[in-house]
């Protein structure tokens, strides 16, 4: 049921190299827009030393691969990017954006910043400010450099001050929130495509709005609309902006397999949630809660269970659903008992569920085994 794939490697657009064909990725990203039901397509995170023009053509000319680009910048100085090793220069950077614009005009560009390296000046680190300005950047994720044991710039001897890393940690985060901001302004009054996202976390849950992402992996917040799931596509009019997320007024929807997917296993969550196993050597030692779920099994026609080994334990038993815990039975029994406790499942259209006892567990206590 994917209907969306995301191609992932520490420098993803190196793929090929090894085996000697440096257009392989951007052969592989055509290839993968052809793969039918495949509907977005992203990668992270290429390297700027090797981003080049076959990967941009390929973006611009494959309409499954979106309109984005997380590519990590680390610094705007180019004296700290020589310090850090990275084998590429702001205007190199600079330059692939451009690029990628031309052809894709609406891409949103995110990166990766640290603030802090070893040696970094107020000089260098207003390179990195302008630069961010020149980018803009309609996301970064950036971070204050700490020492990481076992690393070359761990023992550099001119760390900066840690409050010297926060301040310009503060200003550069409120900087780009600015550009965020402006960049998500301009989307107000337009239309986008959004892939649902199942609903998470108590904030959405009450406000009863449903979360997405749009083509360019924009966070979209809009109310709920009869009918959706998520896996779905909905198209959004854009009515706010804030520097992390658009929120809009939904205008339709584009059913998916995805959906389909979706759906499909909510149901079989929902038939199988929160499984409640009870391990005892006798129906008359299950808890008293237990014991009553038992009895409600029995009720609706469940599985007779006076054939069971004795060296099994009992499991129970939710919406007709019945499993065994083995904790010391061997093989050939406890084999033979599953199936002949299969078979009578099977002719009394009671499903049965054979579970293995995790070692370590003692009986009359519980276990919830999970959706």
């Amino acid at each position: 049921g994917a209907i969306e794939v995301t191609l992932l490697g520490q420098n993803v657009n190196t793929y090929g190299v090894e085996f000697g064909d440096r257009e392989a990725f951007s052969k592989l990203l055509r290839a993968a827009g052809k793969i039918e039901g495949i509907e977005r397509i992203r990668f992270t995170s290429p390297h700027p030393a090797a981003f080049t023009d076959d990967v941009i053509a390929a973006m611009a000319e494959t309409p499954a691969v979106m309109p984005q680009l997380h590519m990590p910048l680390q610094s705007g100085s180019d004296r700290i990017l020589k310090e850090m090793r990275r084998s590429y220069r702001s205007t190199k950077f600079l330059g692939i954006l451009e690029r990628v614009r031309a052809v894709m005009p609406d891409a949103a560009i995110t990166t990766d910043i640290i603030v802090g390296f070893p040696g970094e000046s107020e000089a260098d680190f207003q390179a990195t400010m302008d630069l961010a300005t020149k980018a803009r950047f309609a996301a970064a994720y950036t971070y204050k450099y700490s020492i990481r044991p076992g690393t070359p710039a761990g023992v550099m001897p001119n760390q900066v001050d840690e409050a010297i890393v926060g301040e310009r940690y503060t200003r550069l985060h409120e900087h780009l929130q600015k550009i965020s901001l402006t960049i998500n302004q301009r989307a107000v009054g337009t239309t986008h495509r959004v892939m649902v996202n199942e609903i998470e976390g108590r904030r959405d849950g009450d406000r009863g709005r449903i979360t997405g992402r749009s083509e360019d992996f924009r966070l979209v917040h809009f109310e709920p609309i009869e009918g959706v799931r998520a896996g779905d596509f909905v198209d959004v009019e854009i009515t706010e902006a804030s520097a992390h997320y658009l929120i809009g007024k939904p205008l339709a929807i584009i059913p998916t397999r995805g959906g389909d997917a979706f759906e499909a296993a909510r149901l079989l969550r929902e038939r199988f949630f929160d499984v409640r196993v009870v391990f005892a050597s006798d129906p008359g030692k299950l808890p008293k809660d237990a014991a009553a779920a038992y009895q409600r099994f029995r009720e609706a026609g469940g599985v007779t269970l006076s054939a069971i080994p004795e060296d099994c334990h009992w499991s129970l038993i939710i919406d007709g659903i019945f499993g065994i815990g083995l904790t010391r039975a061997p093989a050939g029994p406890y084999a033979e008992w599953i199936a002949t406790a299969n078979r009578q499942a099977s002719r009394d259209n009671c499903p049965l569920l054979a579970l293995d006892c995790p070692s370590g567990l003692n009986a009359d206590s519980g276990q919830t085994l999970g959706k």
